[in-house]
């Protein structure tokens, strides 16, 4: 019998009435189409066209073609449908089974689930009630893509069934991959983990594994009988972290295992045993705590050193440690204060060379370990700052490990006060300020020190000739004292006031070119200071066109530079008229130093102690396209001798990059030649080389040769590396070193294959 729409509703609520005894609740369902037959006689319902079914459940459906039997409470479909609740999980598919008596779904036939949470799940099939507390699916697959986790990758879920209860889902037969399904077809590298359970405890935020095991192109690699992590919504959880196999030289073959401890919300603890193969393990540690203004973080480790020792690998245990505590505060000492606490501490010269050992730079901690460091640093600081004055106290323990002889290590600072305020005069002067250190050191055994020094500087604001020159005037008064037998233990007590003037002038020039701007600048410095300096012939100072025009180039509290002296140079600078930030700049800068008489206790390495110190010059091209060269010397004024040369070139063209870095020092500067080189390439679209080198031109001798052959796709990067190490210092001696490295993408953690060393 065919019925209009509000006699069928009239009808379908009557007759659900008459079953709400056998459910002990009045259920009522609404059902909507462009056409319903109805059989009173076979208590049957076909409904066709825009089919809107609703329930007060809160389940609805929407289908082209409903059948409902009233008898047996069944809504069956067998064209596409979207099945909808309360909570936004829905079931699209094309074949449905809904026993509302019994309150059960079953759909089959490219079936997707979709949760609260808007994850996808295709499946074969589904059976769940109709709260999906409890869900059993077939076949299924996952869709990851649009999780922020995997960027660039494509991740993928796998399942033979999925057995859902509350908050524990189990994956019977898995697998899971960020890499695409054509990698197998088009032979590209491909991983797979796999496993007979996994177990996801949503309420604990864990995955379990029973029986996993990682293929790489269906190869199995790593095999483990159980294992477990935290799902990807946890951020910080206790629990086992990446291992890591890789190969150091003259120890050999490595893994290490790190374990994390999620302490607290702000706290967490990460112990790092390394197992040598052929040495005593090492044990790192790794604890870090944040706090509302400030933070700490501490690092250590301790070995017992060669299990074998010979002249080479010498006997005793190696330990380090480094922390650091970090405190700021408010107007406790001027406006922004801030406390620090500097822990370094490493018994052996060469032991975090040996084992490699260098910080992770998570942008947390302050204090990193360098496995080149030899220089150490114990030391507490109170550093306070306002809008107009500065002032730092410090006391400190410094060890230089390099040095031979124990007990010339070490230079203890007891105090350092360092005072500066600025903006003295504002309305005299365009810039003042005046800064006073008290310092105390000894070091070198028991030589000793105590100085106190005062500075004042004054400059102008930049005035202007009708003609164009620009000129401002420059003033630094500097007064020293000190307390020393560093040099003449008869007489230890100095007193010394230095006044600095200085006049500094330029002519800026302008020329316009069609395309192009010209400029040519002139520069003079005149400087002149009646006072006195001591010796510092062995000052490591270079004179550049950086400092050129500097009234304080010494860089010293302690050292000003004395008499008459005239800094002349120029900068001339060609680049486009219209400042486009992507055209070429050329720059170039030329200058001396003139004096009138020899001043025989500057630093040698400077020039600065002839009447005419050595030709400064720099030049620079710069197109931001692809090409940048940088050059700086020092020329004789017989324009005869190279004594510093200084050159970097930098080359870049889509995805390939060569940088050349070519360093020489002769004559009195030193006498050093070598070159740094790296290259980068694509071989293909997923290769690429990488060369490092560096050589020592003086002796013909490599530094060390780095060669990386990587592969890259969308879920995996490998490499082969080999690399040789020149170094030779006690516990180091040259070796070479060959293993593979691939890191599964995009989690980041890399297995390094050991191959071989010598």
């Amino acid at each position: 019998m065919r019925s209009k729409l509000f006699i069928f509703f009239f009808i379908i609520f009557l007759s659900f009435v008459s079953i709400s005894s056998a459910r002990d609740t009045t259920d009522i369902l609404r059902i909507q189409a462009d056409k319903i037959d109805y059989s009173q006689n076979d208590e049957a319902l076909n409904a066709t066209g825009n089919v809107k079914i609703s329930h007060e459940n809160g389940i609805s459906v929407k289908a082209s073609k409903v059948t409902y039997n009233k008898k047996d409470g069944l809504v069956k479909i067998d064209s596409q449908f979207e099945l909808i609740d309360n909570f936004k999980r829905s079931i699209f598919g094309e074949q449905l089974l809904y026993n509302i008596n019994e309150q059960l779904i079953t759909a089959e036939k490219k079936i997707i689930f979709q949760d609260e949470k808007n994850n996808k799940f295709f499946l074969s099939k589904i059976i769940a009630d109709d709260k999906f507390e409890n869900i059993l699916g077939y076949n299924l697959v996952t869709d990851l893509e649009k999780n922020p986790d995997f960027k660039n990758s494509k991740p993928r879920l796998e399942a033979k069934k999925i057995n859902i209860k509350g908050n524990i889902s189990t994956l019977y037969d898995a697998r899971f991959t960020t890499c695409r399904e054509e990698n197998k077809i088009e032979s590209c590298p491909y991983w797979n983990l796999k496993a007979d359970e996994i177990i996801h405890d949503r309420a604990e935020k864990s995955l379990s594994y029973k029986n996993a095991k990682l293929e790489l192109n269906e190869v199995p690699v790593l095999y483990t009988p159980y294992f477990s992590h935290p799902d990807p919504t946890v951020k910080r959880k206790s629990g086992l972290l990446a291992p890591n196999f890789s190969s150091l030289g003259q120890i050999g073959n490595t893994i290490k295992i790190p374990y994390f401890f999620a302490v607290s919300e702000n706290r967490d603890l990460t112990l790092s045993p390394v197992y040598y193969f052929d040495q005593h393990p090492l044990l790192l540690a790794e604890y870090r705590e944040k706090f509302k203004s400030g933070d700490f973080s501490l690092e250590g480790g301790i070995t017992q050193g060669y299990k074998k020792t010979n002249p080479t690998n010498t006997s005793g245990s190696r330990y380090h440690l480094f922390g650091n505590y970090n405190q700021s505060f408010l107007n406790k000492v001027l406006n922004d204060d801030n406390l620090n606490i500097k822990i370094q501490r490493v018994n052996n010269p060469t032991y975090l060379r040996v084992n490699k050992i260098n910080s992770t730079d998570d942008k947390f901690k302050r204090n990193l370990i360098k496995e080149n460091l030899t220089q150490l640093n114990n030391e507490i600081s109170l550093n306070s700052f306002s809008r107009n004055e500065k002032l730092n106290l410090k006391i400190a323990a410094n060890q230089n490990i390099g040095v031979t002889k124990t007990s010339d290590q070490y230079e203890y600072v007891y105090p350092e006060i360092n005072f500066s305020k600025f903006n003295l005069f504002q309305e005299t002067f365009y810039d003042s300020k005046v800064n006073s250190i008290l310092r105390q050191i000894n070091k070198n055994t028991n030589q000793y020190k105590t100085s106190l020094v005062n500075n004042f500087y004054a400059n102008s604001q930049n005035y202007y000739l009708d003609n164009g020159i620009k000129y401002k005037f420059l003033g630094q008064l500097n007064n020293i004292n000190y307390d020393s037998n560093f040099n003449d233990p008869k007489k230890n007590t100095h007193f010394q006031v230095n006044p600095v003037l200085g006049i500094d002038s330029s002519y800026p020039l302008v020329k316009r070119h069609e395309v192009k701007q010209e400029y040519f600048i002139p520069r003079i410095l005149t400087k002149y200071s009646p006072g006195k300096m001591k010796n510092a012939r062995s000052n490591d100072l270079l004179l550049t066109t950086d400092n050129l025009f500097s009234l304080d180039r010494m860089n010293s509290e302690e050292l000003v530079e004395k008499n008459l002296s005239f800094n002349f140079g120029f900068d001339w600078i060609l680049r486009d008229d219209k400042k486009n930030l992507a055209s070429p700049i050329t720059e170039f800068s030329l200058g001396q130093v003139i004096k009138f008489d020899n001043d025989l206790d500057m630093p040698t390495k400077s020039s600065l102690d002839k009447k005419k110190s050595d030709f400064v010059t720099k030049f620079s091209y710069s197109n931001p396209n692809n090409f940048e060269i940088n050059s700086k010397n020092n020329i004789r004024d017989n324009f005869k001798d190279l004594n510093y040369t200084d050159i970097n070139l930098k080359t870049y063209f889509q995805k390939t990059s060569f940088n050349f870095n070519f360093f020489e020092k002769n004559n009195y500067v030193g006498s050093e030649r070598k070159y740094i080189a790296n290259f980068i390439s694509p071989i293909s679209s997923n290769f690429n080389i990488k060369f490092e080198t560096e050589k020592n031109l003086k002796t013909d001798r490599f530094t060390n040769n780095n060669l990386l052959i990587e592969y890259i796709n969308e879920c995996i990067k490998y490499g082969l590396t080999i690399r040789k190490d020149y170094s030779s210092d006690k516990d180091l001696k040259p070796g070479s070193i060959l293993f593979f490295e691939f890191t599964l993408l995009p989690f980041g953690s890399n297995i390094s294959v050991p191959g071989f060393s010598n």
